[in-house]
């Protein structure tokens, strides 16, 4: 490559004996696939899953290396330019991966090759800008005010920022670059004024290439010197005649001597052990050295271990049945089928992880630990780590960019055996991969939504754990139908653990009939059973836990003159009311409104708010239990980062009685001292029309009763409901998986849904309602040329979706039934419309 962009070609006759590399980057065409010749001096060194920087059009862009092979059926082709990272940083199985990735959910490879990154492929290349024409506001005899501090912020944003890059040139003798102009220009309009004066031909821009640098972070940390440990006590007293300096300087070398690690110097300053005279007097001396040491950036938790060690833990015949059967598998070295464990809610599920686990790194293997959301990480991490110190990290999409770097480079290292994670954490380059958990498979939140490829984690770690060779384990206490069908159906390893460990026995589970307590004269949100319930339990010293799935304070605000409701202007759907805040929320798009004093439509004061929601079940807790300790667990009290895991450290260090929250108190946590779990109203969200709302109810149902009595005490739930005959609310409170399993399955072979068959959806999404329609029956017509013939694949609809507005898109979907249904569609070009395959909702 030449200085200044311009890059050399090459030249070869005979196509046999070029050395070529397929690499994937983050251009549009053609799955982003570009051939690119190798260099002499990076031959040998350039690898499938390797990372490079290449030359497209004239700018620099990253690529990972998909293949290499001898020849392109491009005559001429361009050079890479460098190999950013000498170890690949996408292993072949993940590699692999991506392309089964890309095949079933009909995503573009480079976007699915993204998604196992840590990091977006990106440009590697950043605009430097010099001034060459002569512009009058740069003339400093003309206008020498212009140039004084106070005048210049006076000046238009063109001419500041000319004047900026003048002097900036002058004073460095460099042009300068667009990452120094966006900081000192944060204006939206900076881009618009660059071009229009390079147009003008004031500026001249010139691109270049800026190699992408992988940092560890290092710390500089203070070690005795070999004359250092030699290190007489009086010595150390002849270097001052103040007591005081001399114990402290006594002492820090004492401390040094103890500690091999070294003792980083920020630490040692900001403790004040150690001041930068005292440091400066032993290097002086020769008696320390600093050195730079590497410093992992890791997560860290406050939670307290409330769980007994791997020595005081007994396994029961059938969890330690489910252990034998997945070290079985390990021991043989190769994948078998999946292993399903359905284990009631405090069954010891998390026990066999760790000692599968521990089978897997006896056998030189590393481990991917699955869960479903971030706010499941703590305790689990806390016991993987007691277990397995030094061993474990944590990777997830919240973390910082250090944080989540030092995480996939040790993985890649084999530093760390075992990475807890998010589906994120896919991204994570195992090389030795020999077992992955997928703890709660039964959760959405496996399924990513945000954008593509639109997936579900759970089939994704079948196939990874085939390419790897490793085994792969799912838990759950309520795995979905389609889990448990897809399991029956091919062979997988089902293992049962219906008691939960140790003493602790199963919750005695009470169901409420709130008509009958409208009947008595009640009009609370508490039943008199579950009030009388956690009046015992604050009593007694315990704690509970009340359950609402139902953020803010009110789900519906309206006028009861004229009866207008208030409504989310981007969103069909109602405005919350927030009463911390007093604002109207939409928990779809975040617009947010004052609560108004009179109706906008016919000037009524008459406001009057319907049903409760989260911050309601707060305040009338407060107002029934003055005396009792309240913490809250839903999304606006965890807006700030850490603050989730400060509430949950507050509740396990028993510095609150009552845990008040929505969905985030349903599942994954154990707090052993939890006597009663209430729910408030089961049977919230349950009137949408989604083929898995029953599912969806038993499932949390069962999760939120399973968090009481998790101790060596028993506990109580209460469920409270308006619908006690609901059959998914019976199999839960009896906890009754396969009488669900069974009813469900019915139904769902008698309307056709999964998991009877294959489920797939285009979601057509515009800012115009007619145009919208309008994209979706264009859709539909050519999936329907598409599909001709295919008998064995039905489409229903287009249609508008059930959330018909949201984000201030109108939303139209058509859906498609049957088999094979991504390899029917192969090659159709889907527009701006997206395409889901299996989705777990259709609202």
């Amino acid at each position: 490559m030449k200085d200044g962009g311009i890059v050399n070609t090459v030249q070869n006759a005979d196509p046999a004996l070029r050395t070529v590399a397929k690499v994937v980057t983050d251009v549009p065409k053609q799955d982003g696939i570009l051939d690119y010749a190798i260099p002499e001096t990076l031959r040998g060194k350039i690898r499938p899953g390797s990372l490079v920087a290449v030359p497209v059009a004239n700018d620099f862009l990253q690529g990972v290396v998909a293949d290499c092979a001898s020849r392109s059926s491009i005559q001429s082709l361009k050079e890479i330019i460098c190999l950013i990272d000498e170890e690949p940083v996408l292993t072949a199985a993940q590699l692999q991966l991506a392309r089964i990735l890309s095949e079933r959910t009909l995503t573009p490879l480079n976007i699915c090759v993204n998604t196992l990154l840590p990091e977006k492929i990106r440009r590697c290349s950043y605009a430097e800008y010099r001034v060459i024409g002569a512009p009058a506001v740069l003339d400093d005899s003309a206008q020498p005010d212009l140039f004084n501090g106070e005048m210049r912020e006076t000046l238009p944003l063109r001419d500041r920022m000319l004047i900026f890059i003048r002097d900036s040139e002058r004073e460095n003798g460099a042009p300068v670059s667009e990452d120094t102009l966006r900081k000192a220009f944060p204006e939206p309009a900076r881009k618009t004024t660059l071009s229009r004066l390079v147009n003008a031909g004031v500026l001249e821009r010139t691109l270049r290439f800026g190699r992408p640098i992988l940092r560890k972070k290092t710390i500089r940390t203070l070690f005795l010197s070999d004359a250092g440990r030699s290190l007489s006590e009086t010595a150390i007293l002849g270097t001052s005649r103040d007591p005081e300096i001399q114990a402290r300087r006594v002492n820090f070398i004492a401390r040094l001597r103890a500690d091999r690690r070294g003792i980083p110097v920020p630490a040692a300053i900001e403790t004040g052990v150690l001041t930068d005279h005292d440091l400066n007097v032993f290097r002086k001396r020769g008696w320390i050295e600093i050195v730079e040491v590497e410093s992992i950036r890791e997560v860290r938790s406050a939670l307290p271990n409330l769980y007994p060690s791997a020595d005081e833990l007994v396994l029961n015949p059938a969890q330690a049945a489910a252990l034998a059967a997945i070290q079985a598998d390990l021991r043989r070295g190769e994948t078998g089928a999946p292993i399903l464990i359905r284990g009631v809610a405090g069954s010891g599920k998390t026990e066999i992880y760790l000692r599968a686990a521990a089978e897997a790194l006896a056998r030189g293997k590393q481990v991917l630990m699955l869960v479903p959301e971030i706010a499941l990480t703590p305790q689990i991490v806390i016991r993987f780590r007691e277990r397995f110190p030094g061993l474990v990290g944590v990777y997830h999409s919240k973390l910082s960019a250090g944080q989540r770097f030092d995480a996939w480079r040790r993985g890649r290292e084999r530093s760390l055996k075992i990475v807890i994670g998010t589906r994120s954490a896919f991204a994570v380059p195992l090389p030795d991969l020999g077992l992955i958990l997928m703890d709660e498979c039964h959760d959405d939140s496996y399924y990513q939504t945000e954008g593509r490829p639109f997936f579900s984690a759970g089939p994704l770690a079948v196939e990874y754990a085939k390419i790897s060779g490793a085994t792969v384990v799912f838990g759950s206490a309520t795995p979905t139908v389609a889990q448990r069908f897809k399991a029956e159906q091919s062979g997988w390893t089902m293992l049962e653990l219906p008691n939960r460990a140790g003493a602790a026995k199963a919750p005695r589970t009470t169901v409420v009939d709130m008509r009958g307590e409208l009947r008595v004269g009640n009009r609370s949100i508490f039943s008199r059973g579950l009030v009388d319930a956690l009046t015992r339990t604050l009593d007694q010293g315990r704690q509970a836990i009340l359950f609402m799935n139902r953020r803010g304070a009110a789900a519906y605000v309206f006028c009861s003159e004229c009866g207008m409701s208030f409504s989310c202007p981007n969103c069909d759907v109602n405005l919350t009311l927030h009463s911390a805040t007093e604002k109207l929320s939409c928990h779809f798009c975040g617009y947010k409104t004052a609560m108004p004093e009179v109706c906008p439509g016919c000037g009524s004061a008459a406001i009057s708010r319907f049903s409760a929601g989260i911050e309601t079940v707060e305040a009338i807790t407060r107002e029934t239990f003055p005396a009792a300790r309240l913490l809250r667990l839903d999304a606006e009290s965890v807006e700030k980062k850490g603050s989730m895991e400060e509430i949950l450290t507050k509740f396990a260090n028993r510095e609150a009685d009552i845990l008040i929250g929505t969905r985030m108190v349903s599942k994954g946590l154990d707090f052993p001292d939890v006597a009663v779990v209430g729910v408030i109203l089961a049977e919230v969200g349950g009137g949408l029309q989604d083929f898995r709302v029953e599912e969806q109810i038993f499932q949390l149902m069962t999760q939120v009763i399973g968090r009481a009595g998790r101790g060596n005490q028993a506990g109580q739930a209460i469920i409270q409901t308006y619908q006690p005959d609901r059959y998914s609310l019976r199999a839960a409170v009896s906890n009754d998986y396969d009488a669900f399993y069974r009813t469900e399955l019915a139904y769902r072979r008698r309307l056709g849904y999964p998991p009877f068959t294959r489920l797939a959806r285009i979601l057509i999404r515009n800012s115009d309602s007619e145009r919208a329609a309008a994209e979706s029956f264009r859709i539909a017509e050519k999936i329907r040329s598409v599909l001709r013939g295919k008998r064995a694949i039905r489409m229903i609809g287009p249609a508008p979706c059930f959330y018909t507005r949201l984000n201030g898109c109108y939303r139209w979907q058509v859906l498609l039934r049957g088999v094979r249904i991504a390899e029917a569609l192969k090659g159709f070009d889907f527009g701006h419309a997206r395409f889901e395959m299996d989705p777990v909702s259709v609202l």
